[in-house]
């Protein structure tokens, strides 16, 4: 996956969309590339946050994908984004929690872990 390697946000942007589509299909081939993906939540150019957001949000709302690992906290980080904030809340509370009431509490010490960097558990 060239999402890394890639300087110009349009083909970062466009691989997103494409196995944001495969995974609608074929969402056990593009199961291992979903980490790549969440680390897109952080890249510098808005329009690839943006449609990351927007894209992964949609797939777990269908449950085409499922939040483990790390993409779970890339996308609570997105609260701290000043130009996604309100699309993050809107995703977060709107669409995620209503479809898994329990998301925040399942993941909650993991998230305390997480953001305060401790290593030691």
């Amino acid at each position: 996956c060239d999402l890394q390697h890639t300087k110009h946000p349009a083909i970062r942007n466009n691989i997103i969309i494409i196995m944001s589509d495969l995974a609608v299909r074929y969402s056990a081939k593009v199961d291992p590339y979903i980490p790549s993906i969440s680390v897109c939540l952080k890249d510098e150019s808005l329009l690839v946050r943006k449609q990351t957001l927007t894209l992964l949000a949609h797939l777990l709302q269908e449950d085409y994908i499922k939040s483990k690992g790390a993409m779970f906290f890339h996308f609570l980080s997105t609260l701290n984004d000043i130009q996604l904030k309100k699309l993050s809340e809107f995703c977060l509370v709107h669409l995620l929690l209503s479809r898994s009431p329990n998301i925040f509490y399942q993941n909650f010490i993991e998230c305390i872990f997480h953001f305060n960097d401790y290593r030691k558990h």
